[in-house]
């Protein structure tokens, strides 16, 4: 088990209500860390849709590097997840 710092931009932010927190995760990869975040009430919806798949439109980083879903990174002691989500309007 392992602290994972998590850093939110945009609209993710928002509604959470902070810009930054850390969760402890029982598997040290990308998938785990998206599922338990998306049970937090403050970004309940905001990561998987009701269909269960992927929002596409959110951006994971790893430190400063943009990494794929698909390919469920694993995070070292000290890394911080960042999510990004696109700002719409008009």
């Amino acid at each position: 088990m392992m602290d994972l710092e998590v850093k939110l931009f945009g609209p993710l932010r928002l509604q959470a209500g902070a810009d930054s927190f850390k969760i402890k995760l029982t598997n040290n990869n990308l998938s785990s860390a998206i599922n338990q975040l998306s049970h937090l009430n403050e970004l309940k919806g905001a990561l998987i849709r009701p269909d269960g798949k992927l929002c596409q439109s959110v951006i994971y980083l790893i430190g400063n590097e943009q990494v794929n879903i698909e390919d469920n990174p694993a995070f070292q002691q000290g890394d911080v997840l960042t999510l990004l989500a696109p700002i719409s309007g008009g």
